[in-house]
């Protein structure tokens, strides 16, 4: 038999999932708006942001396949088929309801994190493929004298003069 104490339980990690969820995809903003600036300590922030909120996603996550096992297990089914659908489907219908609902929009701010830090990859990408773009032609500027690859690494061999004036 399921308890109201199981119920309450999955309602709050999924609750507790969904808030976590919304905050990547405004932290996929941030990053996206600090990438446009080009302000690398905004980057940086964002990125410690994000890797606490994740670290939080992973720990509800653990929960929530401990108390989907328990309810699996009070409903005599196979805690690792048993999905969050079918949890909610052995639930009394006044609380299934609402935790369809927020399991729909649990799902909805998944998919939204995925479309943002898709469009957040290839932003990024992009960024980086400009800058290593400007630090090449840095390099090709800096050093006419060939000293550096245009990896940015010393030369095993500097050019030497083609012709001396040994005039004076």
């Amino acid at each position: 038999m399921i308890t109201d104490v199981q119920v309450e339980a999955l309602e709050r990690v999924l609750r507790e999932l969904l808030i976590e969820h919304e905050s990547l995809v405004e932290l996929a903003r941030r990053h996206r708006e600090a990438l446009r600036k080009a302000d690398g300590e905004l980057v940086t922030t964002v990125s410690l942001e994000r890797d606490a909120v994740n670290e939080r996603i992973v720990r509800l996550n653990e929960e929530r396949v401990r108390v989907t096992s328990a309810i699996a297990a009070a409903v005599g089914g196979d805690a690792k088929q048993m999905t969050v659908r079918a949890v909610i489907q052995a639930v009394a219908p006044e609380r299934a309801d609402r935790l369809a609902s927020l399991a729909d929009r649990l799902r909805q701010a998944v998919e939204a994190t995925r479309r943002e830090h898709s469009i957040l990859r290839d932003a990024t990408a992009a960024f980086a493929g400009h800058l290593d773009g400007v630090l090449h032609r840095a390099i090709e500027m800096c050093a006419p004298s060939r000293t550096y690859t245009n990896r940015g690494r010393v030369a095993v061999s500097s050019p030497m003069p083609g012709a001396l004036d040994v005039r004076h």
